[in-house]
């Protein structure tokens, strides 16, 4: 869309005074200008929009991050290259120590892994990890205290106990005593 200029002020009558300066262009931000640069700034911002809901006092949201070369809509994740999958573990960690900045010192941020296999693992190679780690199948999968708790890529697998998590985290019981 062409930028719109904003009319020239009024001249004066007289022929002798200075001729007007021109207004900048006014014009609204171009739908490319909001998008992120990089996949940094991708995690960056939707760290950011995750802790303003959160703030906002949202009990559950959802952020997904659509990497077509990892996943699959039909049969779920596909890491066909070697180390395809622990690039995409470390995405998770990004986001959550950007979650963990973006809500604020002392922020307590618990990522949930698809089993405790892989919960252990990546606990034992982050050990700097600024945020906690488990797996959806424990048995307490978060504390209370915990001010964000996120499910790291469940997979088919470990869906049912993601949605027990999902359900006990925005506070209903998770089907317990059901």
């Amino acid at each position: 869309s062409p930028r719109r200029r904003a009319p020239p002020p009024p001249r004066a009558a007289d022929d002798d005074a200075a001729p007007a300066v021109p207004s900048p262009p006014i014009s609204s931000p171009r739908d490319d200008d909001v998008l992120p640069d990089s996949l940094t700034d991708a995690l960056a911002q939707a760290a950011a929009a995750t802790a303003a809901a959160i703030g906002g006092g949202a009990r559950r949201a959802t952020v997904e991050l659509q990497l077509p070369e990892f996943w699959d809509a039909a049969s779920g994740a596909v890491f066909a290259e070697a180390g395809d999958q622990a690039r995409f573990w470390k995405l998770t960690r990004r986001f959550a120590e950007e979650l963990g900045t973006a809500l604020g010192p002392g922020s307590r941020v618990r990522a949930l892994y698809p089993d405790a296999g892989t919960a252990a693992m990546l606990a034992a190679q982050w050990g700097d990890a600024t945020f906690s780690m488990g797996a959806v199948s424990d048995r307490t999968p978060f504390s209370p205290d915990d001010d964000a708790v996120l499910l790291a890529a469940p997979d088919p697998p470990s869906l049912a106990a993601a949605v027990r998590v999902a359900d006990l985290a925005a506070g209903g019981d998770g089907g317990i005593g059901a």
